[in-house]
């Protein structure tokens, strides 16, 4: 369901928000850049947790639409590892996949960070690591030529994109539940699966 003729990249950055107000400067940079730096915003009182890319048609496309899902189910919830080493953070979870595209699982996240502190040890540098359980959330987009993109809101990873309806028709959405991603393309709706993407049903 992807398309993969003339993709752009659309730079989408979500920073987690210490206080409601941000400075001059951080906004200055939003409005030049479409996106804060890791410096900018930590000028700002901020801190950047991720940065993605979303797949777009060319120049011809724009994001007309975004939401952010938080589960309510609790056997959806998530297993998060960080670990810590030079005032660093890198941050790993139980939905991260290997080498092979399998998922990792919670004992699978828990032997790889392990072992990446070892690594780390091994090379003289001190590290630790957090642990610790949040509800998943998830962060869909839409762009105007109907490219959906499903994104890991805790780490910006991508769980999947599709495409659909007729790219010369206007799209609308996305709403999301547990279960299922809604998105209007011209005067149809589209159904996708929350957890790959797949079609349910179109009306």
């Amino acid at each position: 369901m992807l398309f993969r003729t003339q993709l752009g990249l659309f730079a989408l950055g979500l920073v987690i928000v210490s206080t409601f107000a941000t400075t001059h400067a951080a906004a200055a940079e939003l409005r030049s850049s479409g996106m804060i730096s890791t410096a900018g915003a930590r000028r700002a009182g901020l801190e950047r947790a991720w940065a993605s890319a979303v797949r777009m048609d060319g120049g011809r496309d724009r994001l007309v639409g975004s939401t952010l899902h938080i589960t309510s189910d609790p056997q959806r919830e998530r297993r998060i590892i960080e670990v810590h080493y030079n005032n660093r953070k890198e941050i790993y979870t139980d939905t991260d996949v290997d080498r092979y595209g399998e998922v990792l699982g919670k004992d699978g996240v828990q032997k790889k960070t392990i072992a990446r502190v070892n690594d780390l040890k091994a090379q003289n540098i001190d590290a630790k690591t957090v642990e610790y359980n949040v509800p998943e959330m998830m962060f869909f987009v839409a762009s105007r030529r109907g490219f959906i993109h499903a994104m890991d809101a805790h780490t910006g990873a991508t769980r999947w994109s599709a495409r659909i309806g007729n790219p010369d028709h206007p799209t609308h959405g996305p709403a999301a539940n547990d279960k299922y991603v809604a998105v209007i393309n011209g005067n149809v709706l589209y159904v996708l699966k929350h957890d790959d993407g797949e079609l349910a049903w179109q009306k």
